[in-house]
Order: structure tokens, then sequence, then C-alpha cells
């Protein structure tokens, strides 16, 4: 839970507090307007990425009411899912991509807008700090070692609900086959190419595969399942199993031996975690 001197300044601040969080949703909506493309390609995968922010934001407060944390830090919450996300935007319109190996760090990205806009100024350091590096590492490799207990407990919640929606957009855009029309979406790889050795080896040691190992849709795959390894509340475990998302990944794999072997470690593990 957040510090002491946080509740009492909370209780200072009283119904100030959602004036705040309604003053940055403001900000979030002025932002992405100001980024609005008016080529159509650009504009539906701008659209793509606000209702990524808005349903991210949704199994944030989700997995914080499931852990029955207080309505503040519900708050805090649901406020980083929608923020988590918002260097993607300006990542967009100057470069036309999403891959951040392509482009800039949209982590990096977003913090930097969001610190130098001011917007936070009226929370308390510690919640400005716990949002700040929310957007700075939500989409790192690792979680730092250095990061204070609070940011790295909302840290490890914004990760997961970004994996969430991210599994179903990727099975949405499969099952509709709107990666062939917006390759963006999986980061302009081969639909049809063979497993990468070093992406399977990263799942195999239950590293995040890394996007510079995804060469192919499988690829894709196999990153994604890696990423249950990384899960860390229990909302987002119950959720991978009870929306099937764990059989529309496999889907998207083939069958060889060695995959398989990977396929089954994971179960194992999902498994273990749901009996938990």
């Amino acid at each position: 839970m957040l510090s002491i001197p946080y509740r009492k300044k909370t209780q200072l601040i009283g119904e100030k507090m959602e004036t705040i969080f309604k003053d940055i949703r403001k900000w979030f909506n002025d932002y992405y307007n100001s980024c609005v493309s008016t080529d159509g390609k650009k504009y539906n995968l701008l659209i793509l990425k606000l209702e990524h922010s808005i349903k991210v934001g949704n199994h944030a407060k989700a997995i914080s009411e499931d852990e029955e944390w207080p309505a503040f830090e519900v708050d805090v919450a649901e406020t980083l899912g929608l923020l988590h996300d918002v260097g993607r935007f300006s990542q967009l319109v100057e470069f036309g991509t999403f891959s951040d190996a392509y482009s800039i760090n949209h982590g990096e990205r977003g913090y930097s807008d969001v610190r130098s806009s001011g917007v936070l100024q009226q929370l308390p350091q510690e919640i400005q700090t716990i949002l700040l590096n929310g957007i700075r590492f939500h989409n790192a490799r690792r979680i730092p070692d250095d990061l204070d207990k609070a940011s790295t407990r909302f840290l490890k919640l914004i990760r997961d609900a970004d994996k969430l929606d991210i599994f179903r957009i990727i099975h949405k855009a499969v099952h509709q086959k709107s990666t062939e029309r917006q390759p963006e979406i999986i980061l302009h790889v081969d639909i049809n190419g063979p497993v990468n050795p070093a992406a399977l080896s990263e799942l195999e040691n239950r590293q995040n595969v890394s996007y510079r190992n995804i060469k192919s849709l499988a690829d894709f795959g196999l990153m994604q399942l890696s990423w249950i390894y990384d899960l860390n509340y229990r909302y987002s475990f119950k959720y991978f199993s009870d929306h099937g998302i764990f059989a529309n990944i496999i889907d998207i794999l083939p069958s060889n031996p060695d995959v398989m072997n990977a396929i089954d470690a994971v179960a194992n593990y999902l498994s273990s975690k749901q009996s938990a």
C-alpha cells in the first residue's frame, strides 16, 4: 500500500482528487486529438491505440479492485492504464510505425511528454512518481531493480493490464485478417514465416521474448506465451484462462515438437498459478 503520509494528504485533498483525475483525462483527450491524422491509415491505428488505452485502464481498475486496493489507488491504477501508451500517438504520427526499434522508445516518449506537460503537478509527489515510472517502464523487458516499492507494485499491474488487451488485439487482428491491411499491428513481420530459434530459446528459458527476435507471426505467438511467465496478479491469470487466450495463441503456432514442448511447459506453469 501507499505510504501513511500519502494517505493523510489524500484525506486533506478530499474531493479535489476526482477533479485532478478528470483534468488528467481531459489532458489525455486533448493530447490524442492533437495527434489525430487526416491520413486514413494512421487515423485507424490511432483509434486502435485510443481504444487500447481505455481498455488497459479498465483492466488496471479491475486488477486493483480484485486485489481490494483502496479507492484512491484504484483511481491511480485506472489513470496509469489510460496514460501508459501515450507515447504511441506521437510515435505513429512522426515515424509511421509502432516499432520502437525503428523509431523511439514509446515508454520514454510518453514519460517525457507527460512529465513536461505539468498535468500531474497537482498530485502528491509519490503518485507522480508512480505514474511516471509506470509510463516509462511499462514496456521494459524487465522491471528495474532500483524502483521504490509503490512504483514496482503499480508497474507490475500496468504490465499485466497491457498484456491482457494486447492478447485481444492480436487475436482480433489475426482472426479478421486486418494484419494484411495494417501490418503495423504486428510490426510488419512475415505472417507465414517460420519460428525463430532465438525467440523459442527465450521462451524455453522463461524470458520475455525480445522484439528483436520477432520475425514472424509465429514468433509473435511465442512472445505472447512468454508473457505468461511475467504475469503478476490473480485477476490476470483468471482472465487469461476464462477468455480462451491460451488456445488463441496456440492457433497461430506450428505444431513442431520443440514448440509443443514449450507450450506444455507454459500450460503447466499456468495450471500451477491457477491452483495456487
